[in-house]
Formats: structure tokens, C-alpha cells, sequence
């Protein structure tokens, strides 16, 4: 319980986070979420190792496959371990609104102070307070340095190339 003296008229408004029930009726809304390294673009989706301190975004993609429109809230969450990075948050709601057959993306970025294993709580998505969909849960491996170097790339060659391979 909150009390608030205001000096001046405002305007408060609140969110909570409650536990939903499954929707059974949910339309087979579709949610599905890839990660890239920032510095690549999101085009770098694939096999890649998550390395401390590098800075990573995430696509989340959002679809509805049936004939109504449907007013959702995303919630999304940065992993476990990660801090927020391009004025990101921790947590937070997404309110989407899909027409028939749509498609909608939203993007967040974290990155890695410390290598470990961290769990990544998947985007959700909610209607009316019923949980329609959610993107599947996963355990982001997270090293010092990579497993794999890919000698071609720009930020590989500018570092560690010879001068003839710079040229």
C-alpha cells in the first residue's frame, strides 16, 4: 500500500504483473524470438556463441494466423545475468495490436558482464488476462572468449589480420 500527498493535480498509472491461465481458445498465435550480435546486425541470426561483454538484441516476432484482429501485451525479459543496453529495461510490457494474417516484430538488447549459464524467461503473450502464447524457454551458454572465429569477418581481420590482409 502506497499513500501519495501530490502538491499539484497528476496523473498515476500502474501496471502489475499477475500469474494468467492458459487460453484454449488461443487462435494458434505464434511467438518466436532469435538472437544476433548487435555489432552484426540481425542479419548474424545462426549458431554463435554468447561471449561476456559483447552486446546482443533480440527479435521477437509475433504472428496471427487467424482471420480476427487481437489486442495482445508482450512481456518481454532480458536473461538472467544480462544488463540492459540502447536505453532497454530489465522487463518490460508491449502492448500489440495484429490484424488478420500480421506479422510484428519487437526488439530489445542485453549483453553479458560475466560468463556462466543464465536462463532467458521467453517473450509471453497475453489477451483479457489469458496467456495465449509464449516463445520456448531456454539456457544462454555464455564464454569468455569464442569457440569459433570467423577469420573473414572485418572485426576479426581489423584486430588480428596481417597488413596485407587489412589492405
Amino acid at each position: 500500500e502506497v499513500t501519495i500527498h501530490a502538491a499539484s493535480p497528476l496523473l498515476l498509472v500502474t501496471k502489475e504483473l499477475a500469474q494468467v491461465q492458459p487460453d484454449a481458445n488461443a487462435m494458434g498465435l505464434l511467438v518466436g524470438q532469435q538472437f544476433y550480435p548487435l555489432n552484426e546486425g540481425s542479419e548474424a541470426i545462426g549458431n554463435f556463441d554468447f561471449v561476456r561483454g559483447v552486446a546482443y538484441g533480440c527479435r521477437v516476432v509475433v504472428t496471427n494466423p487467424s482471420a480476427q484482429s487481437i489486442s495482445l501485451e508482450l512481456l518481454l525479459q532480458i536473461p538472467t545475468g544480462a544488463l540492459p543496453v540502447s536505453r532497454g529495461s530489465r522487463t518490460r510490457g508491449h502492448a500489440l495490436e495484429l490484424t488478420p494474417y500480421a506479422t510484428q516484430s519487437v526488439e530489445y538488447a542485453f549483453y553479458f558482464p560475466a560468463a556462466g549459464d543464465f536462463a532467458h524467461y521467453p517473450a509471453h503473450a497475453a489477451t483479457k488476462g489469458k496467456l495465449v502464447a509464449a516463445a520456448e524457454a531456454r539456457t544462454l551458454h555464455v564464454v569468455t572468449t569464442p569457440s569459433k572465429i570467423d577469420t573473414r569477418s572485418w572485426e576479426h581481420v581489423s584486430q588480428q589480420g596481417s597488413s596485407a590482409e587489412v589492405v
